[in-house]
């Protein structure tokens, strides 16, 4: 870690439990929120134990489009977190692979 990593890590640190308060809240409010809504999964958490930075949700694939206008209407921030792994850069075909600089090596 730097110096400065280490710097502001200590200086947020006195706010450390108004931090976990709220996000442990926040978390709470989107849960009750979200409850028995169809199609819509939270990806639950134990808020007891941890201090959640994001609240997932799973949607179905034709809804999300949807979802995330009608949640952005309503001031929430809403983004595709993690997309599928398989539609990531690094898996098409193809990725990783580099031309060899002996070519005669890959020919044999």
């Amino acid at each position: 870690m730097s110096s400065l990593n280490a710097a502001v890590g200590l200086a947020q640190l006195a706010h450390f439990d108004q931090a976990q308060n709220k996000r442990k809240a926040l978390w709470r409010t989107y849960a009750d929120a979200l409850a028995g809504i169809d199609g819509v999964t939270l990806i639950d958490v134990d808020v007891d134990r941890s201090v959640p930075h994001l609240c997932v949700v799973l949607v179905a694939a034709r809804d999300r489009d949807h979802v995330f206008r009608a949640l952005r209407r309503q001031g929430v921030g809403v983004g595709a977190h993690y997309p599928p792994n398989h539609l990531q850069p690094a898996s098409r075909p193809g990725a990783g692979t580099y031309p060899s600089p002996r070519p005669q090596v890959r020919s044999s």
